[in-house]
């Protein structure tokens, strides 16, 4: 049994051994031609039943992208927060003459 790993897989395997999570950045932009490769490669990345229902959306605005966070912060803080316990109430309502 060989155990030689082809050449595309140890790439592969160079990339997933040495990826970082980034949490600070810069401000230099990123060149367009190598922002729409990152976009395309992400269209064709997996995703569940491969349905691919995405979107992306390049904004480089930094009005824009302040609007865009606060946004974002409510929604995520809406979601986020401890939600209280369901209450539900059923409502009667008199029958309706008929006639």
């Amino acid at each position: 049994m060989s155990t030689t790993v082809p050449v595309s897989d140890e790439r592969l395997f160079d990339v997933m051994y040495q990826c970082r999570a980034i949490r600070r950045f810069t401000a230099e932009p990123v060149p367009e031609e190598l922002l729409v490769h990152l976009v395309d490669a992400a269209l064709h990345g997996p995703s569940a039943g491969n349905a691919q229902n995405w979107a992306f959306v390049i904004v480089r605005d930094a009005a824009q992208k302040r609007r865009l966070k606060a946004v974002w912060t409510r929604a995520w803080a809406f979601t986020a927060a401890p939600s209280e316990p369901a209450r539900c109430v059923r409502v009667r309502t008199p029958p309706v003459a008929r006639g």
